[in-house]
């Protein structure tokens, strides 16, 4: 099997439309917003969380920033229902649009055997990848891949070292719940390409 040093980097550039609140992370004190960014399949709304000692007046409801940091996992309980959250802690902050473009570079390993299904005329592949998240924590990341990149996904296997390029996005889904039909919104990191896989 290859080998893949832990990676986990985000570049998004945005406009905050939030006011940030108040976020606890260990000892130190974050600001979260919303970032509105766009994508190629169109505009998405990301969690983003900002150390409070970086904000400053260009941080603020309405800015445009342009950021780098790390995706990390939130698991959201509300009674027996569980939902994972990917949320963005920033490390570099840059007010204003610079030349990145938003995108995430992840390393890991597999920790649940893909599930691959049909969808529509393409195929589609998802799993969960276990990365370096914050303070050196390990985080899990839903990923998704479609067409080509699925048919290589479905052939990975638990524990499996992996490298992947792509961009994290938002999706909404109804469950359908004892109480009826709710929307909820859920987060994945869809791969462009994989840049390092196993002997597979």
């Amino acid at each position: 099997m290859q080998n893949v040093a832990p990676e986990n980097l985000i570049l998004l550039c945005g406009e905050l439309t939030t006011d940030g609140a108040p976020v606890c992370l260990g000892n130190e004190l974050f600001l979260e917003f919303v970032m509105k960014i766009t994508l190629p399949t169109g505009v998405d709304l990301l969690p983003v969380l900002i150390a409070k000692a970086q904000v400053d007046d260009t941080v603020q409801k309405g800015a445009t920033l342009s950021l780098t940091g790390k995706v990390f996992s939130e698991e959201i309980v509300n009674g027996e229902e569980r939902a994972l959250v990917l949320k963005v802690r920033a490390e570099e902050v840059y007010a204003g649009e610079t030349e990145i473009t938003s995108g995430i570079f992840l390393s890991g390993n597999v920790i649940r055997k893909p599930y691959s299904y049909v969808i529509g005329e393409g195929e589609r592949a998802e799993f969960l990848l276990s990365v370096q998240g914050q303070d050196g924590q390990f985080t899990e990341v839903p990923v998704s891949a479609n067409n080509e990149n699925a048919t290589i996904a479905k052939r990975l296997q638990l524990g499996d070292a992996v490298s992947v390029l792509g961009q994290l996005h938002s999706y909404q889904y109804m469950d359908l719940g004892e109480r009826g039909a709710d929307t909820k919104t859920a987060y994945e990191v869809e791969i462009l390409r994989f840049t390092a896989l196993p002997e597979i």
